[in-house]
């Protein structure tokens, strides 16, 4: 699913273990109970996800590759 590879645990947000209801429940008792330190964490998920998976960033870094490489293709 790739939620992995996106959050980090505990500086980008929180992980449990697939079909895990206790550890589910204990993470999200533990942020219920830890706003203030779970602000830092949900600025932080957004700064990667606004730098990371930003489509316009991401559309002309695939211009730019394409046009790299069309520039680069040599004549048959």
């Amino acid at each position: 699913s790739g939620i992995p590879e996106l959050i980090e645990e505990e500086k980008t947000g929180f992980l449990a273990p697939e079909r895990d209801v206790a550890a589910l429940a204990g993470k999200l008792a533990w942020i219920a109970e830890n706003p203030r330190l779970c602000e830092p964490i949900a600025l932080a998920a957004r700064e990667k996800i606004e730098a990371d998976f930003n489509a316009d960033v991401l559309n002309e870094r695939f211009a730019q590759i394409a046009t790299q490489l069309g520039e680069t293709r040599s004549p048959i």
